[in-house]
């Protein structure tokens, strides 16, 4: 799962009208303007808006405002009102006491999305935005000139011994917030360098998709996806080039960047792209000139491609090595050096390797580079039941063209690359055996589609983490397989996940979710994986009803051209759309509807049209012990026609 922050800047006015005067005496702090004091007044007022969805400008529901010293939920439309509020800013004088930082939680908004069950097409948890509310004085005593000029008069003016500075009070000021839901897609291609004519369309396998946050489509500034350059999501190309991210914030634009890291020096490209309305996809392809086209250049410095032992991994007590393994060569300067007797001034005195615990502290440690500068190795011993934590600072590593090392793929402690892990003197918890109960029960077209998830016990288990996946099922079988994510962490043996829907984006495709479950000791070190189980839809369409249509003649009785049957789901157009599944019988006099003279089907979402050669009337349609038998068509999760749902009786207009 994604984390989402936004940093914003809105400029918020309050101007606050009084007159009146003091004397001396009236140097306490003031709120109220009856005598306001030009060296005490503290003058407050009201911040209200709005929180609304980005596409839709739905109100959002129950989102929780905070300024830290007030707080509020908003309401049915969507609003919120902070009162008492001091101002920070003197916009006359241009001088700035401070701002206020809104956090708006939406992890309990219950509208338009209930955070609390959806599991798609949620909102980020988080948006920040920074506030500057702003107040305007009449310093009627002497007047200011614009702070815009340069003018030596703005540091006396607007008070002296006879008179005062008169505040202005009373207006309230709006501070709108946007925010898209996680529900927009994007799919593309990566293809070779756009100044080649004979690369131009040439797929790039393997390379790197990252997205990363940009500025906000509404208003400025950044999004709940993050502030910018927050990497929202990344993804890898296949054989063909292509690659697909899913469930990105709608509404907002991004930084998307292609890197193929394989060749020296580095390929990569980038653009900025807008997000859909949610649940549509944006499709970034060559015969379009929207794909991203990889050219040779270094504007890269070494960047860490991997790290050993996995951060967050268990690993066994004892002699350690954590290396780190960098994209090309790093320069050895002085900065990369690791020799023990000058480490006030090299890599060896900088680098950090700490034990986390009751008896915690510096480790003793020793550094090599491999032959090629590629490979940095951090040796040391470590005890058991404990945490370890290695700071590798990146300040002067450099390559041969003097251009900064990068993270990379390493978790960021500021400009450090930091590795965590953890020792167990405990045993590992075993493996778990994970049933889907209502496996066969699961159907999209009543919406069940809750699994229920059981597993025994298992030895040196205190707790278990579960992880899903989403899948997205294509018409002709294939499946594009998800990320699993850590979605729920029972204390018993069994969970219920609520999936939302097994239906994809526009209902043109079908999803699936894959589970596995660990056991967690009371180390919190994780056990094997379990075996996975998938939930899907398992229960195949059904008819529900349906109306003839058909045309009238001239002096003729009315004839048939057509049968519209409804079923309870959408179907797989493939095999809906194929006539042979469709059989009449019982029509005897005249002789019954051939397949023959049924010309088409046409289906769209739930529903099929079946034309025939309207030479039957709708009587001689309905005769006795007429049907309409259905065979060989399937939903969007492949799933063919259910038994008590396949026969249309035509007489009876009824279902079995």
């Amino acid at each position: 799962m994604v984390k989402e922050t936004w940093s914003s800047c809105l400029m918020v006015g309050l101007l606050f009208i009084a007159l009146g005067g003091c004397t001396e005496g009236d140097r306490a702090t003031q709120t109220s303007i009856s005598s306001p004091s030009a060296s005490a007044f503290q003058p407050k007022g009201t911040i209200q808006g709005k929180v609304r969805d980005t596409v839709t400008l739905q109100p959002i529901v129950n989102a929780l405002v905070s300024i830290g010293l007030a707080k509020t939920t908003t309401d049915e439309q969507g609003q919120y009102i902070l009162e008492n509020v001091p101002a920070t800013t003197d916009a006359l004088n241009g001088t700035i006491n401070g701002k206020y930082d809104i956090t708006v939680d939406l992890r309990g908004v219950t509208s338009p999305v209930n955070m609390a069950s959806a599991f798609t097409g949620r909102y980020p948890d988080f948006r920040y935005q920074d506030v500057e509310v702003k107040y305007t004085s009449l310093h009627d005593s002497s007047p200011c000139p614009d702070p815009s000029d340069d003018n030596d008069s703005l540091d006396d003016c607007g008070a002296n011994n006879t008179n005062h500075d008169t505040p202005v009070d009373g207006l309230v000021a709006n501070a709108d917030v946007n925010v898209g839901k996680l529900a927009s897609n994007i799919k593309g291609v990566v293809a070779g360098c756009s100044e080649s004519i004979g690369d131009f369309f040439t797929p790039v396998p393997g390379a790197t998709v990252t997205l990363s946050a940009y500025y906000s489509m509404y208003g400025g500034g950044n999004s709940g996806t993050g502030s910018y350059g927050n990497v929202v999501a990344t993804a890898v190309t296949n054989a063909n080039g292509e690659f697909t991210i899913n469930n990105i914030e709608a509404g907002q634009y991004f930084t998307i960047e292609a890197v193929n890291s394989t060749t020296t020096p580095t390929k990569k490209d980038s653009s900025t792209v807008a997000t859909p309305s949610d649940g549509q996809t944006l499709f970034l392809l060559v015969q379009d000139n929207n794909a991203l086209h990889l050219c040779t250049t270094d504007a890269h410095g070494p960047t860490i491609t991997a790290v050993s032992p996995e951060p967050g991994s268990d690993q066994a007590a004892g002699p350690t090595d954590v290396t780190f393994t960098f994209s090309e060569p790093v320069k050895q300067n002085v900065a990369a050096g690791i020799d023990p007797s000058n480490a006030d001034n090299n890599l060896f005195g900088s680098i950090d390797v700490e034990f986390l615990g009751n008896k915690g502290g510096n480790v003793p440690y020793t550094l090599t580079w491999n032959a090629s500068s590629t490979i940095l190795t951090v040796s040391f011993t470590t005890g058991t039941s404990g945490v370890y934590e290695v700071f590798l600072p990146l300040d002067g590593l450099v390559d041969e063209n003097l251009i900064p090392a990068a993270l990379g793929v390493c978790p960021s402690d500021g400009n450090n690359c930091l590795v965590s892990f953890t020792t167990n003197g405990g045993p590992v918890p075993a493996t778990p055996v994970l049933t889907l109960v209502n496996a066969g029960g699961l159907n999209e077209a009543n919406k069940n589609t809750t699994g229920i998830f059981d597993w025994p016990q298992v030895s040196g288990a205190k707790t278990y983490n579960m992880y899903c996946r989403t899948d997205q099922i294509y018409f002709d079988g294939s499946v594009q397989l998800g990320t699993f994510e850590l979605v729920s962490s029972p204390e018993v043996s069994n969970e219920d996940i609520f999936f939302g829907t097994f239906l994809g984006a526009g209902g043109q495709h079908a999803l699936q979710y894959a589970c596995k479950v660990r056991g967690v000791n009371s180390d919190k070190v994780e056990g094997p994986d379990s075996n996975t189980k998938t939930a899907k839809d398992a229960i195949g369409p059904k008819m529900v009803k349906d109306s003839i249509v058909y045309t009238e003649n001239s002096d003729t009785v009315p004839k048939v051209i057509g049968v519209q049957i409804s079923f309870n789901e959408p179907l797989d157009e493939t095999t809906a759309e194929t006539i042979g599944n469709y059989l009449f019988s019982g029509i005897t006099d005249p002789p019954a509807v051939t397949a023959a003279e049924q010309t088409t089907v046409f289906v769209t979402g739930n529903t099929v049209i079946l034309t025939v050669n309207g030479t039957k009337t709708l009587d001689e349609l309905k005769a006795t012990d007429s049907t309409l038998t259905v065979t060989g068509v399937k939903d969007v999760s492949l799933n063919t026609i259910a038994a008590d749902g396949d026969v249309y009786h035509l007489d009876k207009n009824v279902v079995d």
